[in-house]
């Protein structure tokens, strides 16, 4: 064989086994990186446990009713402010409006006839009592005293002394609609 015969039949050889490992090296080092990043991913998580059922919806509380505990309590038909000026210890007076709310909240405001002419407001809670006529107030501030009042006509309330017994005085005690 001619020399140059020779050097092609051992170069070609040597392309042709360059080629194939070359080919059979990139598909090993595919086949092993897959496998790699096959073992790298993190397992698959368990499935997702049911959503847990929806807790049991406790109802709403019914709104505050102060007539509740007097069936038959005209609520719409008593609302609303009642004043007057009642009588003081000290002063000439106090000028006082007592606001009922049909929500069950009431508000207090009173104006001492003095020197400085002191002024209060509360407010809070009122109920009316089983026997369809005397109220309670309740403040919401807790340093406060309940007060007490009895419906003596659809047009006028009088004021009850704190344990809810009638004020024994010639003076007036009593608040009329405004």
């Amino acid at each position: 064989m001619p020399a140059h015969t020779l050097h092609a039949t051992k170069t070609t050889p040597m392309r042709m086994h360059k080629t194939p490992l070359t080919l059979l090296a990139a598909l090993a080092l595919a086949a092993v990186t897959g496998c790699q990043q096959e073992a790298a991913a993190p397992p698959a998580a368990p499935p997702a446990a049911p959503p847990p059922a929806p807790a049991q919806q406790t109802p709403a509380p019914a709104p505050y009713n102060p007539a509740s505990a007097a069936p038959g309590f005209d609520i719409a038909g008593f609302v609303g402010a009642f004043a007057n000026t009642l009588p003081c210890a000290d002063c000439g007076g106090i000028d006082t409006t007592l606001t009922f709310a049909a929500d069950g909240s009431y508000q207090l405001d009173e104006v001492y006839q003095d020197d400085i002419h002191s002024s209060f407001s509360t407010k809070g809670r009122w109920e009316v009592k089983a026997d369809g006529k005397t109220l309670r107030l309740t403040p919401d501030d807790k340093d406060e005293v309940e007060r007490w009042f009895v419906v003596h006509s659809p047009t006028e309330l009088h004021q009850l002394d704190r344990d809810g017994k009638p004020i024994q005085s010639p003076l007036d005690y009593s608040l009329r609609r405004k």
